[in-house]
């Protein structure tokens, strides 16, 4: 203990962790009162770790918890007479709570500094990056510290009424069947994930619930240039063909009018996209914390989203999906990832698509609150949609932990980017 560096922190920080060893030594039961607050991850020193290690190890196995078996539990290279002594200088284990919460305080401050320091010694990366990836580090220690603590009965039943109170729980897409089909709307907190083939329509449904939705919505498109959604979102509201806006065309003084008048009224709109990639969830959060009462994320879409670690496809998917969950949960907004389904529904007689066709794309089925599977039964009759006639889209909300489940009919004129719902 005399090794001890006199830095009053890290004095703090043995002094909490001698603590909550030496309440364990003393009862057993203590440890019941701090499994939920720390992990052996939050020791920083041997001794203590080794008899956390010990009484978790002797939890799990159900067994007795007390001095004698957490020392013959512990290696035999630990000091017998330092672990005499924790049991000495700790005044009562009822103070163990207390002590574990200055230990997990102390944890996350390291882990801060840590980043910081990262941040200092990495004089290559682009500081965009930088400051992406030390926001999702920032993030996980927030949610560290809000996680895996216990709520009473009482504590519940006021969050559950506060919650009934609130009349701001889900966003209204302003699709009144699907709004009453998902349970009221989006649910803040909620990872919503449209699905389909190529040449359903996805990013034309997105754009259009995104242009519905009421407040600032940002739309994340990493396949797509800010221009091109622009011609999208235009021509949505003149009729002119999309595919012109973009290409350019020469325009009728009418077509013109048309143009300056949509241009107008998007000028008030509180729609928001990217102009910079934006690669990853961490780069995601960064935007998206730059806007003031975000009702919507909008990512077009997660297959293109590049992973913040490493590992194989599957793996990345997985880990951007679970990402996207825990950021919709931070900002308590509802995110829509959309998503390419596999082949497998082409080789059907039956085109229409499936939950079971997300299959190899991770945990997206997992993770997501709804899936909402888009299917165009003239896409495969007749090719290209036309402008003057409806392309009949069949919504099908195939999972919906928050409500019921069933098809919803769209017409979509999908030139133009219209998208109505059917009266049928």
């Amino acid at each position: 203990m005399d090794a001890i560096t006199t830095n009053s922190a890290l004095i703090d920080s043995f002094d909490a962790e001698c603590g909550v060893a030496g309440a364990l030594l003393i009862d057993g039961d203590s440890f019941r009162a701090v499994e939920g607050i720390v992990s052996a991850d939050d020791f920083r020193f041997p001794l203590c770790r080794a008899v956390f290690e010990a009484a978790s190890a002797l939890a799990l196995e159900n067994g007795r918890i007390d001095a004698r078996t957490i020392v013959a539990r512990c290696d035999a290279d630990v000091d017998r007479q330092v672990l005499a002594k924790l049991i000495e200088t700790t005044p009562t284990a009822a103070n163990a709570p207390e002590y574990a919460k200055l230990v997990a305080d102390h944890s996350r401050r390291r882990r801060a500094c840590e980043i910081a320091q990262s941040i200092l010694d990495d004089a290559t990366s682009p500081t965009d990056t930088l400051i992406a990836q030390a926001n999702g580090e920032f993030e996980a220690l927030t949610q560290k510290a809000s996680g895996g603590r216990l709520i009473t009965t009482n504590e519940s039943i006021i969050d559950f009424l506060d919650s009934l109170s609130s009349p701001q729980q889900t966003v209204r897409t302003g699709y009144k069947k699907l709004d009453s089909k998902l349970g009221g709307g989006l649910l803040r907190g909620g990872l919503y994930l449209v699905a389909a083939r190529p040449g359903m329509g996805k990013t034309s449904f997105a754009l259009n619930l995104a242009e519905r939705i009421k407040g600032n919505v940002l739309f994340v498109s990493l396949e797509m240039p800010h221009k091109q959604l622009m011609a999208k979102r235009i021509a949505r509201i003149t009729g002119i063909n999309s595919s012109r806006l973009t290409l350019g065309d020469d325009f009728s003084d009418a077509e013109w009018d048309k143009i300056a008048d949509a241009t107008q009224t998007l000028s008030s709109s509180g729609l928001t996209v990217n102009r910079r990639d934006c690669n990853s969830v961490s780069e995601i959060g960064v935007c998206a914390r730059g806007i003031k009462k975000l009702q919507a994320i909008f990512v077009d879409y997660i297959g293109l989203l590049r992973a913040d670690g490493s590992g194989s496809r599957y793996e990345t998917v997985s880990d951007n999906s679970a990402a996207l969950k825990r950021l919709a949960v931070s900002l308590n907004v509802p995110i829509i990832a959309l998503a390419q389904l596999n082949r497998e529904a082409e080789r059907r007689d039956n085109k229409r698509p499936q939950l079971a066709d997300l299959r190899d794309s991770g945990s997206l089925e997992q993770d997501a609150d709804a899936v909402l599977l888009l299917y165009r039964a003239d896409y495969y009759a007749n090719g290209d949609a036309d402008e003057q006639k409806p392309s009949p889209l069949e919504v099908d909300i195939a999972k919906n932990r928050h409500a019921g489940r069933g098809q919803i009919g769209f017409d979509a004129y999908l030139p133009v980017n219209r998208i109505f719902e059917a009266r049928y």
